[in-house]
């Protein structure tokens, strides 16, 4: 299951416990992982979704600010696309400013089995007005790791913009995220057919590989050596409307 969880609400805020979108995906990446094809997402550091997680959101108070946080057990990090064997802690602010601007910012202590200290920062400021909406985004590692897949203070840039017109929403995004893709382009169009079905058709390339195998190949065939590449994708994507 992507995700599975139980939750209550009140006026205090919400709490969730399973599988579910981590607090600092949602805070610090989502913005700018607006795209409809499996490549959305990749230039960032953290991880989408961790297994028996207990998480909080707060109401919106002061105006417009607002807090969450979250707690991953070790066995649902190692279980997560992470494969940490230590447990794992996020929180995150957000204030939401002139109506339609955001900012927030975020850590994720991606937890570490043998003992090193191992965390993600982030911030990102957003914004929608009218047919244009955009999103910038900025993360940076701390870890004392000799070992760590990133590194210490790898840095990771995003800037995300779209155009809704009609049926027809025109997408880009433009990254840096060293260590994990380098240089990243990603364009894309979305056409609407309904309310849940729209067909799409992306165009994506890196420098170094973060997200790309060799064709037909999956998971079982990535290769964090081969030399990045492009691609041209075409699809459908129907959300369940819950």
């Amino acid at each position: 299951m992507r995700v599975g969880l139980i939750g209550l609400t009140s006026q205090a805020g919400r709490i969730t416990a399973g599988q579910q979108w981590m607090p600092y995906y949602n805070a610090i990446t989502f913005p700018v992982d607006q795209f409809s094809s499996f490549y959305s997402g990749f230039a960032t550091y953290t991880t989408f979704r961790v297994k028996e997680t207990l998480a909080y959101e707060s109401p919106i108070f002061w105006n417009g600010f607002s807090l969450g946080g979250s707690y991953s057990t070790r066995h649902g990090n190692i279980r997560s696309p992470s494969r940490i064997d230590d447990r794992r802690i996020q929180a995150v602010a957000s204030y939401q400013f002139a109506d339609k601007t955001r900012l927030a910012i975020g850590m994720d202590d991606r937890g570490n089995g043998s003992g090193y200290k191992d965390r993600l920062y982030g911030l990102t400021l957003s914004h929608a007005k009218g047919s244009w909406s955009w999103a910038a985004k900025y993360e940076i590692t701390d870890t004392d790791n000799p070992n760590s897949f990133y590194g210490d203070r790898a840095q990771a840039f995003n800037l995300y913009s779209a155009y809704y017109q009609g049926k027809n929403t025109y997408k880009i995004m433009l990254a840096n995220v060293e260590a994990y893709g380098e240089a990243v382009i990603h364009l894309g169009i979305d056409h609407r057919i309904n309310q849940d079905l729209r067909l799409f058709a992306e165009f994506y390339q890196e420098q170094e590989t973060a997200a790309m195998t060799a064709k037909q190949a999956g998971l079982d065939g990535f290769d964090a050596n081969i030399r990045g590449g492009k691609l041209f994708l075409v699809g459908f994507r129907y959300d369940l409307n819950m």
